[in-house]
């Protein structure tokens, strides 16, 4: 399969998944020693893997994710906190590469709770697409 070009006929598949807590944003990321960061990555694999399982997907793919948080972080910030994220996707088969020519990644949404337990992270993947 070339990437970016889908199957004639063939329609995408939908994923979603929801992770219990908003994604760190890029700054605290920066900060984070290495370990902390293998842990908080781990983490998120876990998620993914205990929602979706292993994956064996050869085509592109587009994620969306929606993070639901107490405050509206910086664009670029945001993004550079899902890399852990999109690591865990490719880590697990969900993805061939981050590369964009087998992963697009839309700019994540921000939506503003007024709670911390109501705080968490949902992600949309559209395999095939």
């Amino acid at each position: 399969m070339v990437p970016g070009k889908s199957e004639p006929g063939r329609q995408a598949l939908i994923y979603r998944f929801t992770l219990p807590f908003a994604l760190p944003t890029g700054n605290v990321i920066k900060k984070m020693h290495w370990a902390a960061y293998g842990r908080h990555r781990n983490r998120i694999s876990s998620y993914v893997l205990g929602s979706l399982g292993r994956g064996s997907v050869q085509s592109p793919v587009i994620v969306q994710v929606r993070c639901y948080r107490l405050r509206v972080p910086d664009t670029d910030n945001a993004a550079f906190g899902c890399k852990p994220l999109y690591d865990s996707l490719v880590r697990l088969g969900w993805a061939v590469d981050d590369k964009p020519a087998w992963m697009r990644m839309v700019p994540p949404e921000t939506v503003i709770v007024r709670k911390r337990s109501e705080q968490r992270t949902e992600v949309t993947l559209q395999v095939g697409s």
